[in-house]
Order: structure tokens, then C-alpha cells, then sequence
């Protein structure tokens, strides 16, 4: 294609779809980049023979292409040959694209070990990107392409998020960090950690992840990951608490309870905020030293754990809590903060 990048993929689909998942961000952000621009290229080419097919065969597109027998015989064959994905296959050894974008799909993996998994993770990998593709019609319309797996759709995928990627959108992240779900566990680990020793120091800061989908994804990926609290009954106003039922003081015990088997068990807490606001007061009014300490929000929350000759966490324990009568903290234990704000 004329640019420079990481090799394409070969070998097998299954070898593929591992070695997909092996990249690192910026090796995969590259190679998405070259399906993309090998789409665009193989997208004008199909739209130059479309129009030199129809010219050929004389088609009139202002008139129907069904009204004789050998129109419609003219228009399935153009339809044919125009139409990518399944049913394409008795093109796919003339395609001079076809190895670059092999399209890899959970039924082609089904047969092999674990490659409905291996399928699910690489589609997670990456989001659909709106398109402009050849239609069986031969007329350019909007598509939806997946830039790993290489699947196309005519119809808007189910999992499709229009988060505007498509060149001279708006930037839909408003200048924040981002990465693929693949790697938010890897990009958790580095802000939490920051870079002491680098030139200037990067210091050690608590996560926080912004999720507007109406399923919250995010908080679905940590019940998996970890363990999310929900805090966003705190941020409501008294009388949604009240139509509820809501205890603000019940909340705040149960956030201490989590918090402590957290710390225990050396898990990831997830903290959802909902849609809480600065309005709620949570951190100074709320947080307490015997119950959620607001350490809990400092450097991922090792700032709780840590302190000598006792740990800042100290208070929040009760009697129940110990083990043997002690205080028992992996330092696994690690929060991040959840919102449903838009950026």
C-alpha cells in the first residue's frame, strides 16, 4: 500500500486472531490504520468497475433494473460480483484484497479451541468504524467496518457506538486519554503506579473512567474484573432518596464493608459515581475515618493501605473485620472511580 507500518497478519485465522490480541496499542492502532486505508483503496477500485459494468451493460439507474427477465438476470450478476463478506466467496481467489482483509468471524473460529473466546476478546479490541462502501446496487452508501476482525455490515451492528472516528469528526473523548477495553486493566496499573523516576516525575494518581453507555459497560467489565460499589444513591437529591428509600448512612457502612473485603482479599474496587456532582459533598462531608475513609480516593487507593507504624485504614476495620485479630491487606488492592458525566 505504499506506507509503512507493522507486517500484515498471516498464517491461519486462529494464528490471525492470537497475534491480533498480542499487539500492543500503538501496533494495533497501526495495523487498524492499514485495513482502514487498504478498505479505502479496494473500495475505489470497486467503485471504478462498478460504473464501468454499468456502463457496459447500458444501465439506466432512473429507470427500474427489473423490468425485463434480462435486466434482473444483469442486475443479480453485478450484484453478485459487487457484494463483499458472505456469499463473496466465489470471488475471494481473484481479490486481490482478500488476504489482507480476511475477515474473521465466531463461526470461522467456532471449530477451534477457545476461539469463540479468542473471537469475543478481539472484537472488544476495537470499535466498528462508519464506512462508505459499494452497495449491490453499485452505488457508494454507508457501511460498517470492524478494523480487526475485518467483518462488514450493511446494517448498523448492534454493538455499533458512534463515537464520531470517522476523519474530520469531533473528538469525542474532549482531549481524554483512551484505550481499548483489551488494555484498561494494563493503562489502570500505570496511572495508579505513575513514574516516580522519570524526568519530570509522573506522580501516582487515582483512575477515573468515563462511561455514558445506557447498559454501562464498564461497570459490567469490573462485576467481572473486581467488585463495583455503587455510590450514585449518594449523589441524588433528598426527595429521589426518600421515593427510594435511600439511607445515605447505610450506603456509606456498605461502601466501608466492601471497601475492607476489598483491601483483605486484594481486589480491584471499582467505585461508581453515577451521575454524582461536586454539589454532593462526598469526600468532606460524608467520608469518614471509621467508615469510608477518604483516603480511598487518593493514589488508587494505596494511600489507604499504606502509613506506618498502622495504616491509614486502621479505623475502618471492625472487630468482625480482622482475622485472627489482625488486620490483613493485600497490597493487590487497588480503586478506580466510575462516572456517567460525559466528558
Amino acid at each position: 500500500m505504499g506506507r509503512n507500518g507493522p507486517p500484515l497478519v498471516q498464517g491461519t485465522l486462529l494464528e490471525r486472531c492470537e497475534l491480533l490480541l498480542s499487539l500492543d496499542v500503538g501496533s494495533r492502532a497501526s495495523h487498524e490504520a492499514r485495513m482502514l486505508e487498504t478498505l479505502g483503496v479496494r473500495e475505489k477500485q470497486r467503485k471504478r468497475e462498478a460504473k464501468a459494468r454499468l456502463k457496459e451493460a447500458n444501465l439506466d439507474y432512473s429507470k427500474s433494473l427489473s423490468a425485463t427477465r434480462e435486466d434482473t438476470k444483469t442486475e443479480n450478476d453485478v450484484s453478485d460480483l459487487l457484494r463483499s463478506g458472505v456469499g463473496y466467496d466465489k470471488e475471494l481467489a481473484e481479490d486481490p484484497f482478500a488476504e489482507t482483509l480476511r475477515v474473521i468471524t465466531e463461526k470461522s473460529l467456532g471449530e477451534s479451541l477457545g476461539g469463540s473466546a479468542l473471537y469475543e476478546r478481539l472484537r472488544g479490541c476495537s470499535p466498528w468504524r462508519k464506512v462508505e462502501m459499494i452497495h449491490g446496487d453499485g452505488l457508494p452508501g454507508v457501511a460498517w467496518f470492524h478494523p480487526l476482525t475485518c467483518e462488514e455490515s450493511f446494517m448498523r451492528p448492534w454493538d455499533y457506538e458512534d463515537i464520531a472516528l470517522e476523519r474530520g469528526g469531533a473528538d469525542p473523548f474532549a482531549g481524554l486519554e483512551s484505550c481499548a477495553m483489551e488494555d484498561i486493566l494494563e493503562k489502570l496499573d500505570l496511572v495508579i503506579r505513575g513514574a516516580p523516576d522519570d524526568d519530570p516525575p509522573v506522580e501516582p494518581k487515582t483512575p477515573l473512567i468515563v462511561d455514558t453507555s445506557e447498559d454501562k459497560k464498564m461497570a459490567t467489565f469490573f462485576r467481572y474484573k473486581g467488585v463495583v460499589m455503587d455510590l450514585s444513591p449518594v449523589g441524588w437529591s433528598r426527595k429521589v432518596q426518600s421515593d427510594n428509600k435511600v439511607s445515605v448512612a447505610k450506603v456509606m457502612e456498605e461502601a466501608r464493608r466492601i471497601t475492607v473485603v476489598c483491601m483483605r482479599h486484594g481486589k480491584t474496587l471499582c467505585i461508581d459515581l453515577g451521575l454524582m456532582g461536586q454539589n454532593c459533598m462526598l469526600k468532606d462531608v460524608l467520608c469518614k475515618e471509621t467508615g469510608l475513609n477518604r483516603k480511598v480516593f487518593e493514589e488508587g487507593g494505596k494511600k489507604l493501605i499504606a502509613g506506618k507504624p498502622t495504616p491509614f485504614c486502621k479505623k475502618m476495620w471492625k472487630p468482625k473485620d480482622l482475622v485472627n485479630g489482625q488486620i490483613v491487606i493485600d497490597p493487590e488492592f487497588r480503586v478506580v472511580l466510575l462516572t456517567a458525566h460525559p466528558p
